[in-house]
């Protein structure tokens, strides 16, 4: 028996290949982006900064709304991270409220 192309067998084929490739590709770009946006890190933190208060902002950008002022030392539960013009940004969650910082005024050691 030989196959025609033109049938209509093989178009509804072809086509529910293609839209299950295009589903499944999409599943995989929803799953990516999942998962670089709940990537946790869930840890403690100090707020290190030369004896000058950190500010916690709203969005992880220097230009966002400030939330609170952090003194030296304080403790913070650090519970995700992203990463914005080429600076780590850091969700943390303290009694003042919770916000982004930069990585740079968060230490792992108590001072």
């Amino acid at each position: 028996m030989k196959f025609k192309e033109t049938s209509p067998s093989f178009a509804l084929r072809w086509r529910i290949t293609i839209a299950a490739a295009l589903l499944l590709l999409i599943l995989t770009l929803l799953l990516v982006v999942k998962s670089q946006m709940t990537a946790s890190t869930s840890f403690t933190g100090y707020i290190n900064s030369q004896n000058t208060p950190v500010y916690l902002r709203s969005e992880p950008t220097e230009t966002a709304r400030t939330i609170a002022l952090l003194n030296p030392g304080t403790a913070v539960n650090v519970d995700r991270s992203t990463i914005r013009q080429e600076t780590t940004w850091y969700h943390i969650r303290t009694e003042s409220g919770s916000g982004w910082i930069p990585e740079a005024n968060l230490s792992l050691n108590k001072p």
